[in-house]
């Protein structure tokens, strides 16, 4: 099957133009999925038309996938599916996560095995122009290879200290419960904090990544506090100066596959309110522990 790859910018991400994921890839095609999305990080498909079934099944041709630890967003008959959305139910509360992560962060850090790439697919976005969120990536290679000499030397053998508990990250705005959910003891008890190395080797292109995000990353190990926090604050200014390596704006049967791996992203602008509707279906898939 021949597909069209089209990059996105110098630094990462790629449009894959002739293919229809409702329908089965043969091994060849899939090859080249695989390749394009270890050379550039992110992948962009247009214009799909996918039931839940059908992305799970598009899914699962990259690996196995996680079930997310907040089970009440899970989509019905179907847990593979964490939904984001400003959807309410009849009696106001919510249907979903709301955010979609509005600080710089990488999947699932805060496991054990951090998820290995997620997919996320547009249900339905507002129609009118400005509403929907856009999401921004950025990458972990480049984010290590610019870093002052004396910063790689300091973060090589370090390990940054990662908890999915916003309320304890003295970096992020508090909870709002009007579109968050604060966490509850049993969710506490499934996500303890976990170590990972600041700077990631990626277990297929052999390249280091900055391994660390304002969201989850809360300290590094072994550090007396305030060394600790003078390290991350300026990595985090590091990550910033950065800027976005790509911001997607989002439009109905957009699919994005991104490399938790070797990059960051964060939601861009404000959550709208119905009428406007802004519907997304998200697959991870499972990783490895990081080294």
């Amino acid at each position: 099957m021949e597909i069209l790859l089209k990059p996105l910018t110098d630094t990462l991400g790629a449009e894959i133009k002739g293919l229809n994921l409702q329908y089965p890839i043969d091994d060849g095609t899939l090859h080249k999925l695989k390749s394009a999305f270890t050379n550039h990080s992110v992948l962009l498909f247009r214009d799909q038309h996918l039931t839940p079934e059908q992305q799970i099944s598009f899914s699962q041709q990259f690996g196995p996938l996680e079930i997310h630890v907040s089970k009440k967003y899970l989509l019905q008959g179907h847990p593979e599916i964490l939904v984001l959305s400003n959807e309410k139910n009849s009696d106001g509360s919510r249907v979903s996560i709301a955010d979609g992560g509005t600080g710089w962060h990488s999947d699932l850090s805060y496991m054990e095995r951090p998820a290995m790439a997620s997919l996320l697919y547009a249900v339905k976005t507002p129609d009118t122009p400005g509403i929907a969120q856009d999401t921004a990536w950025s990458s972990g290679y480049r984010a290590y290879e610019t870093l002052p000499v004396e910063l790689k030397k300091r973060v090589e053998s370090l390990k940054g200290i990662h908890l999915f508990d916003q309320d304890q990250n003295p970096r992020m705005p508090p909870i709002d419960t009007k579109y968050r959910d604060k966490h509850t003891p049993a969710l506490r008890a499934l996500t303890p904090p976990k170590e990972h190395p600041m700077v990631r080797t990626h277990p297929e292109t052999g390249r280091k990544a900055l391994y660390i995000s304002i969201r989850f990353t809360i300290g590094i190990a072994g550090l007396p506090e305030d060394e600790e926090n003078e390290l991350l604050d300026a990595l985090f200014a590091h990550q910033a100066d950065q800027g976005n390596d790509y911001v997607h704006q989002w439009r109905t049967g957009d699919l994005v596959l991104w490399d938790n791996r070797c990059t960051n992203h964060r939601a861009l602008g404000q959550i709208s309110e119905p009428p406007n509707i802004r519907r997304m279906h998200r697959t991870t898939l499972s990783g490895d522990v990081p080294y």
